[in-house]
């Protein structure tokens, strides 16, 4: 971005109104108009044709937790389906969808299987029992998270955990 067009933007100089708010107002729909087709091939179950829509979505619009968050499930659906390794950026985008919007249940749903496919079974435990604290009756009709309340209760059981 021009350092000049951003300086008149912050003393309020003509390019304000003329470039710089339109630039991001194009920003923010490009932005949802890729989450809104990712999202729909993501519950299509297309993982693989959402994943570059959804991170596109994502690097538009870094601070929209939704996006985060859907990009992030992309990748633990691709890593579950395909039986590969998770992408790291599953569990960075998680965290941070997690950290932007703390009382969103399904939010800590993709967090606990991003951790858990990374192998960080305290952690995704931890993540499951924040999805069942703010959401007691939760139940995840997506066909990935069938096993999802299994888990937890075997990730509980390994922690000595008995609630």
């Amino acid at each position: 971005m021009d350092i000049t067009l951003h300086a008149s933007f912050q003393n309020g100089g003509p390019a304000a109104k003329d470039i710089y708010v339109p630039v991001l107002m194009s920003l923010n729909t490009e932005a949802k108009i890729l989450y809104d087709e990712g999202s729909n091939l993501l519950q299509a179950q297309k993982y693989i044709e959402a994943l570059p829509k959804l991170e596109a979505a994502a690097k538009l619009s870094p601070d929209n937790d939704e996006s985060l968050n859907n990009f992030a499930w992309a990748l633990v659906a691709i890593a579950t389906t395909t039986k590969s390794a998770l992408d790291p950026r599953a569990l960075e985008h998680a965290k941070e969808a997690v950290k932007l919007a703390p009382s969103v249940p399904n939010y800590y749903d993709t967090l606990a299987h991003a951790e858990y496919l990374s192998g960080n079974m305290s952690a995704a435990r931890d993540a499951w029992a924040t999805v069942y604290k703010l959401s007691p009756g939760y139940d995840d009709s997506d066909p990935l998270c069938a096993r999802d309340k299994k888990i937890f209760e075997d990730l509980k059981k390994q922690g000595g955990i008995t609630k």
